[in-house]
């Protein structure tokens, strides 16, 4: 069932370009773009092609940043109940995260 969101690594890649180069260069410090949510949602979307197909909305949850390893967290979400009613009556909100 969750091989129908989108792929982890697209949306993760994605957000972790979004590093402000000049911010670093000047302060080591790692700071993403403001249109960082937006990129990785514009990847999300595009890789969810299945979902969309049916109304089901994949949005991004979350995008962290550990500055002591360097890695991206990238989160989606998407409520998959609606492929599954008898069986998922209750919810089947699907969250995944991928790592860059």
């Amino acid at each position: 069932m969750m091989t129908t969101l989108t792929p982890c690594w697209s949306k993760t890649l994605a957000a972790a370009s979004r590093v402000d180069i000049a911010q670093y260069r000047d302060t080591e410090q790692i700071l993403f773009l403001p249109d960082v949510y937006a990129y990785a949602q514009g990847f999300a979307s595009a890789n969810s092609a299945y979902l969309a197909g049916r109304s089901i909305p994949v949005s991004v949850s979350g995008i962290r940043l550990d500055e002591v390893t360097r890695v991206v967290a990238v989160s989606v979400t998407a409520d998959l109940s609606p492929l599954l009613p008898s069986l998922l009556q209750g919810g089947g909100v699907i969250t995944v995260t991928g790592y860059a």
